[in-house]
């Protein structure tokens, strides 16, 4: 895996600060926030863009802003889902500042077109800049809302960034503090959740569209996202072994379409069961099968795959999981299996509220779960199931936060079906799963989505 690489030393560019004039127009009245996360691959990007950033404005001349990385500052809240992040903020530079920008870690945000950008506005008006985004259809991700219109709400692809006044910011932050309950239950796309709650049913400020926040390189924009670096090495593909998620009553329709999927480019894939199969190639776990939930089941499969020699990575899917295995294979080559991982798409329990407290975050088993051995180890012999239809993924978040375990996200995995995201989101992630086989055709949706050319060499068993 790539290890972290200061590209500028933090001495020689702290001096270098020191010769800025503290009165040249610029970045000093902005208060930036890159949403990095506590993992040697994705602190080494996050880190990058920081002193990337800190570097142009140095060659530029240009006054520097204040920078917080997310994994450093923020550490025990909940803070990528930004509610926690309100307050905190609104304290230390609610005074002084005048703008609020959080991005990503791969955000390289330019400097002079920025202060072009933030010039154009006044911070004492509460105002919301991104680049907008808009449902094509109600989808469950968004809890189904504006389900008559869903096209008449924007919100902001964090990609680009969000930009906020500090007046719109110390308002949220007043508003968050005084609230009973968190703002959502359950946090699923915070960029949508946040731009709800600033619009306040229409008494708040809707999302500005802003063409100086981007995704892609182009000229004027003052924010682009940068390509993850590069992973050295390969990735034995037999090292990692894929569960599936089954029940007698979906081997017939499910499981067909797994094998003639993404099934064909995995080297193990074992098909787990409340029924064995021979024709399907399942197995039985000797759990019955429940409606909903499947702790029981998912906590047996990681069971039974702490004891397979060789396994470096543990895939768990629903049998309507679609995947990209040469995809998956490449973002795994970035994390090294003996650090206790869990990675997907993140969700959150009422992280949103209490300035986090009491809630947790898990990865959404739907989109597909990746363990670490080392997480399987450990979650196999301390987690346990309140009951036998607990959902599966929210009480592995709880034993991950138990077992120290570190939970990492990817907005390559995806828990619900591509029309239920913006194809302008799609087109620029290149993503690793989706999930549902409802009115899609999931062998047309891995064909459009997920297929890449096999290698013939490549083989897979199916035990």
């Amino acid at each position: 895996m790539t290890r972290p690489i200061m590209v500028y030393p933090f001495v020689i560019l702290c001096c270098l600060m020191l010769s800025i004039p503290a009165s040249y127009g610029g970045l000093q009245e902005l208060v930036i926030t890159f949403l990095s996360q506590k993992n040697p691959y994705h602190i080494q990007q996050a880190t990058s863009s920081k002193y990337l950033l800190l570097s142009d404005c140095i060659s530029q001349n240009i006054s520097v802003p204040v920078v917080h990385l997310a994994h450093e500052d923020f550490h025990d809240i909940h803070y990528w889902t930004i509610f926690p992040l309100l307050p905190i903020l609104s304290r230390r530079h609610g005074q002084n500042a005048s703008w609020f920008f959080f991005g990503t870690e791969g955000t390289h945000i330019k400097p002079a077109p920025m202060a072009s950008l933030l010039s154009k506005f006044s911070p004492d008006q509460e105002v919301l800049l991104g680049r907008s985004l808009r449902d094509r259809e109600p989808t469950i991700v968004h809890h189904f809302a504006f389900h008559d219109d869903p096209g008449r709400f924007a919100y902001p692809d964090l990609a680009a960034g969000l930009l906020m006044s500090v007046s719109l910011l110390n308002s949220l932050a007043r508003r968050y503090s005084q609230l009973p309950a968190p703002p959502v239950d359950f946090s699923i796309d915070p960029m949508h959740e946040l731009a709800l709650f600033a619009w306040r049913e229409g008494e708040g400020p809707s999302l500005s569209d802003s063409g100086a926040l981007c995704v892609a390189p182009a000229a004027g924009c003052a924010t682009e996202q940068r390509p993850p670096p590069a992973c050295s090495g390969e990735l034995d593909a037999s090292s990692v072994h894929y569960a599936v998620k089954t029940c007698a009553k979906f081997h017939k329709s499910r499981l067909p379409v797994v094998r003639e999927t993404w099934a064909r480019d995995a080297v193990h894939v074992r098909y787990y069961s409340d029924e064995a199969d021979e024709l399907y190639g399942a197995i039985s776990v000797g759990v019955a099968n429940t409606e909903r939930g499947h702790c029981a089941k998912t906590l047996r499969i990681l069971q039974r795959s702490a004891a397979v020699a060789g396994l470096r990575w543990l895939v768990v899917a629903d049998d309507d999981t679609m995947l990209s295995v040469p995809r998956l294979h490449q973002l795994l080559a970035c994390y090294s299996p003996s650090e206790p991982l869990l990675l997907g798409e993140r969700y959150g329990f009422r992280t949103s509220g209490g300035g986090g407290a009491g809630g947790y975050s898990y990865i959404t088993g739907g989109g597909g779960m990746v363990l670490s051995v080392e997480a399987v180890r450990r979650l196999s012999a301390s987690c346990r199931c309140p009951t036998a239809d607990t959902p599966d993924d929210m009480q592995l978040g709880l034993c991950a936060a138990a077992a120290g375990i570190t939970l990492v996200h990817s907005p390559r995995f995806h828990q619900a079906r591509p029309p239920d995201y913006p194809a302008e989101v799609l087109t620029h992630s290149r993503p690793v799963s989706f999930h549902k086989h409802w009115m899609i055709d999931p062998r047309a949706v891995y064909r459009t989505w997920l297929q890449e050319p096999r290698p013939a060499a490549e083989r897979h068993s199916e035990l």
